[in-house]
């Protein structure tokens, strides 16, 4: 039951968050302010609802999982508050580089003794670099020296999350395979999407707050509901929960 009213105040505050990007000054911010706080921790009490994990999943790498929920809320509160700051703003990018290299590391836990997708089939890997690739062929000449840098190696990270979620390929059901995969190139996106609006137009697209944060909220609740199925599945083969 809690896991349903935690979803409901979920998709209500999404709802709210995503509206609020066509109001006008200052009602816009002011849901924001409302709303992009209660985003990553209502999912992460879904999150724990729904997997209730025993002592034997407790030390499980995957609990890296919930503290990349952490640094993606870290990262919304800074982008937030940047408001053109741009120590602010990398604290925001760096912060989700962090959920990245935990996400990272989450998926290839699943079952690493077995041939990722990447491995049987190389060719899946070409939507991820290319896209990256594209990416920082755009930015490149609006930025900086020690931006060139720190833009090329969140390039990377994010095309990493991408591989590391298609090599899950084989490794878990086909249900979350799909669920993550999505999630992470949705995600991928929605961080992208931030770079063009910051940094390749001057006025910003065309309604960006609202796809970024479309992208990004749909991108985040997809990997977690593709997690929570990897997690029932390890739960009916954990020796303690057969025996509860």
């Amino acid at each position: 039951m809690k896991d349903r009213i935690f979803l409901i105040l979920l998709a209500f505050a999404s709802l709210l968050c995503l509206a609020g990007r066509f109001a006008e000054a200052p009602l816009d911010w002011q849901i924001d302010y409302a709303t992009k706080p209660l985003l990553m921790p209502l999912l992460y009490l879904f999150y724990r609802q729904m997997t209730r994990p025993d002592l034997s999943l407790l030390l499980s790498l995957k609990e890296f999982f919930t503290m990349g929920l952490f640094f993606a809320w870290m990262g919304d509160l800074f982008l937030m508050i940047a408001d053109g700051d741009m120590g602010l703003f990398i604290l925001g990018l760096g912060s989700f580089l962090i959920m990245q290299i935990q996400y990272i590391f989450l998926y290839r836990q699943n079952s690493q003794n077995i041939t990722g997708g990447l491995k049987s089939k190389p060719y899946l890997a070409l939507p991820s670099v290319l896209i990256a690739i594209g990416f920082y062929i755009l930015l490149f000449p609006k930025l900086g020296p020690v931006l060139k840098v720190a833009v090329g190696c969140y390039a990377i990270a994010l095309a990493s999350m991408t591989l590391a979620a298609v090599n899950r390929l084989g490794k878990c059901s086909n249900k979350s395979f799909s669920l993550v995969t999505v999630g992470a190139f949705s995600f991928m996106f929605s961080d992208m999407m931030i770079g063009l609006n910051t940094f390749l137009f001057e006025d910003g697209f065309s309604n960006a707050g609202f796809w970024i944060m479309l992208t990004y909220i749909g991108g985040q609740f997809l990997i977690v509901k593709g997690i929570i199925r990897d997690r029932d599945a390890e739960r009916s083969k954990s020796p303690l929960s057969l025996k509860t």
